[in-house]
């Protein structure tokens, strides 16, 4: 393998400064300094947007690797991917770069620190993936060595030297023993509660206290005749993906044998009557409007937990590499699919209601889009099967840390080439090809929350959430994932809230990508304690195990009342002008799967009608996802509650 040269950013730039590279340039090390980001802020800036100063040239993933060098893959596919990264090595730049000029999220770890005040005492830099050209390097025992080293560097976790942290000091705090004395931890059912049963018979207690609970209900409804009745229940269904279920296989996952054999026989010069497709079998163009073919949608599926699959019309009208006609562009974000969110199927959070499909159910999936390393969204089963369902055609993008468990030791089994890493504020252009004018930016944004997947990696990987920002001719879409995150501390009473401050990465990602047209934002309260109730064979009312209140997991948990807050602080940032153009739609997400019973699914709705209520925010029970396409319907902004598995319609709004 030879010698990769990287540059790093010299410690004086602004922490806006940010290295633009393809995925080649990153493995090569041609990496430059670009200007300041440049980021959409109206639906008309698809024109007027700077683009990089650098100069770049886009390759196609089919012949890039990440390795450190470049090397032909099977990997086939369809798009064009131009990453666009902060820093090239993040280890080297945390070894090398004054600690103060590092982001503010980075940690470098004790070892790192030793070495650095090493390499200070020597006169000398010996960080890991140092550049070779601040090396002599004048004989092939010093290129032996160089080579030794980075080989022993690929074997080891990309970041053993850096951890992550929420930098932000007043809307995060760490759970202390203040915290359990004062409310954290409580015993019993919470108010309003109705115990149910669990999936073992020693979990039903037959306690109810349901007066409130009824009298909420009726209350609710005589508020909004449209919730109609059992609005609370949230129900499994079979999700539709917009073509009929048996022609699946031949419209989307892969050309039909007979219409390969036509194209090839019109390539030859031979004429064929009828190259493709009969009237009866023409493929649907799923990303249309049903209630009007001349305009796209886009679609969004959750699929329990956090799972969500976002459908965004194609980039281009030509067929792609994997289809017999152009489709949508399928992106996942944290999907789960097992029985139980934990390191063994054998025990641990275990799913009250059933996926709503499989794996091989999707839609071809184009790009996988994870959070952060917890086992509720980085679920290794789920990700074994994507890679043996889509093979090389699939591709995850990743916070910084999280790669060297899809492509390393982990036993996930993806290539290295299928996933990029990207650390917050950096972003990846996806694009149909040369001569397409549609593109999709999918940007890392931050998070309050943590990640790990045992005791001797906490936070050694880093959080995020994520902005997908679709543009095709003059129209544009854009969505936010908040992954699991939190919003702020704060104590248990909604009311006392407003007095604590939010976190400012919020605000910021609405003032840079603005407008936007959908949120995911997570509902329920969770904590690794879960792991260990899932043990508990007790009646809730009766256990001895305490449940978890806000008070104690606010800083890195939404419950319903922050996300409300939370779909405020995006249509605070919004300008008049995109207030009268269309409304936001809020998806409530990150509950009702992994949960005790069906009872605290409810009790989740209710709150969140409750705090829509409170900040004067519709609140939406949806059954018809094609309602969200009606005219009447885009007046204002909306927070709704969809069915696992129910496919939602969003129309896409034109540039203005």
């Amino acid at each position: 393998m030879s010698t990769t040269e990287h540059h790093h950013h010299p410690a004086h730039l602004p922490p806006h400064e940010r290295h633009h590279r393809t995925v080649s340039e990153t493995l090569e090390g041609r990496d430059s300094v670009d200007g300041a980001d440049s980021v959409s802020s109206s639906r008309s800036s698809s024109s007027s947007e700077e683009q990089p100063t650098a100069q770049t040239t886009t390759e196609d993933t089919s012949h890039a690797a990440h390795d450190g060098s470049t090397k032909p893959t099977s990997t086939r596919s369809p798009y064009r991917i131009t990453v666009n990264c902060r820093s090239s090595d993040p280890i080297a730049d945390s070894h090398t770069v004054d600690p103060e000029d590092l982001p503010s999220h980075w940690v470098p770890t004790a070892l790192s620190q030793v070495t650095r005040a090493t390499s200070t005492a020597f006169g000398q830099l010996t960080s890991p993936r140092q550049s070779t050209s601040s090396r002599p390097n004048n004989n092939e025992q010093q290129q032996k060595q160089e080579e030794e080293r980075q080989s022993q560097e690929k074997e080891s976790h990309i970041l053993d030297r850096l951890t992550f942290q929420n930098p932000w000091s007043e809307s995060f705090r760490k759970p202390g023993i203040k915290g359990l004395l004062g409310g954290g931890l409580k015993w019993g059912l919470p108010d309003s509660y109705i115990e149910g049963s669990g999936r073992g018979s020693k979990r039903a207690s037959g306690f109810k206290s349901d007066s409130k609970i009824h009298r909420e209900r009726d209350e609710a409804q005589w508020e909004d005749a449209e919730l109609g009745n059992d609005w609370d229940q949230v129900e499994v269904v079979q999700p539709d993906w917009g073509w009929s279920k048996g022609k699946s296989e031949k419209e989307v996952d892969g050309p039909r044998k007979e219409d390969s054999e036509n194209r090839a026989k019109q390539d030859s010069g031979e004429k064929e009557a009828d190259a493709g497709y009969d009237s009866q079998t023409q493929p649907t163009r799923d990303w249309q409007d049903p209630k009007n073919p001349d305009k796209p949608a886009a679609r969004v599926t959750w699929l329990g937990h956090a799972t969500t699959l976002l459908q965004l019309p194609p980039l281009s009208s030509r067929p792609s590499d994997d289809s017999t006609r152009p489709r949508s562009i399928n992106i996942l974000f944290d999907p789960i699919f097992s029985e139980r969110c934990s390191p063994s199927q054998s025990a641990g959070p275990q799913r009250f209601t059933p996926a709503p499909c499989n794996v091989d159910d999707l839609p071809p999936i184009d790009f996988v889009v994870i959070s952060h390393s917890h086992y509720d969204h980085l679920d290794y089963h789920t990700f074994r099967q994507l890679r043996h369902v889509r093979g090389d055609q699939i591709h995850a993008f990743v916070p910084l840390g999280v790669k060297d468990k899809l492509t390393g030791g982990g036993g996930f089994g993806w290539k290295s080439e299928q996933v990029s890493e990207l650390d917050w504020w950096d972003h990846a252009q996806v694009s149909a090809g040369e001569g397409d004018a549609g593109e999709v930016k999918i940007w890392c944004t931050p998070a309050q929350h943590g990640s790990g997947r045992g005791a001797g990696d906490k936070d050694a990987s880093l959080w995020a959430s994520w902005v997908v920002e679709w543009k095709h001719d003059e129209q544009r879409f854009c969505s936010f994932f908040a992954g699991d995150t939190g919003l702020k501390y704060h104590h248990d009473n909604p009311h006392k809230r407003s007095k604590y401050p939010a976190c400012p990465a919020f605000a910021e990602i609405a003032k840079r990508f603005q407008p936007f047209d959908l949120l995911l934002l997570p509902i329920s309260v969770g904590s690794s304690l879960s792991y260990f109730r899932s043990w508990d064979p007790f009646p809730r009312a009766f256990s001895p195990f305490p449940r978890v209140s806000s008070t104690l997991t606010s800083s890195i948990h939404m419950d319903p009342y922050d996300a409300v807050e939370c779909h405020g602080i995006f249509h605070k940032e919004k300008d008049d002008r995109e207030k009268e153009a269309g409304r936001m739609v809020s998806l409530a997400v990150h509950y009702g799967t992994f949960v005790r019973n069906d009872e605290q699914t409810k009790g989740d709705v209710r709150q969140l009608r409750k705090a829509c209520k409170m900040q004067r925010l519709k609140f939406r029970r949806v059954r018809d996802g094609m309602g969200l396409l009606e005219k009447d319907a885009a007046e204002e902004d909306v927070f709704l509650v969809a069915d696992q598995g129910r496919t939602l319609w969003l129309p896409i709004q034109a540039a203005s």
